[in-house]
């Protein structure tokens, strides 16, 4: 079992990014590689907030390097992107 981050419909206002566990290698999806450095505490998924993330993620409080890669995911056609950060706890 995989979590990845769903990033479809490509409009932000219909529905907001958010965490799906996935069953493996069936689904392609973008993957962003970054530097973690000082991410703020909002940027990471935990324990504490991990079922709320299956719901929704709040697109304007992520840093800008997330809000461009899940742009940029939406507008491949592709509907997931895993981002560590995001998808590891």
């Amino acid at each position: 079992m995989a979590r990845s981050m769903r990033c479809w419909p490509r409009d932000l206002h219909a529905e907001p990014p958010r965490l799906i566990i996935t069953s493996a290698s069936e689904k392609r999806y973008a993957a962003l590689s970054h530097c973690w450095g000082e991410l703020p505490a909002h940027s990471t998924t935990t324990v504490t907030n991990f079922e709320e993330r299956l719901t929704s993620i709040d697109f304007d409080t992520l840093p800008a390097n997330f809000r461009d890669a899940i742009e940029a995911t939406r507008k491949t056609g592709l509907e997931y992107l895993w981002i560590d950060a995001l998808c590891l706890i």
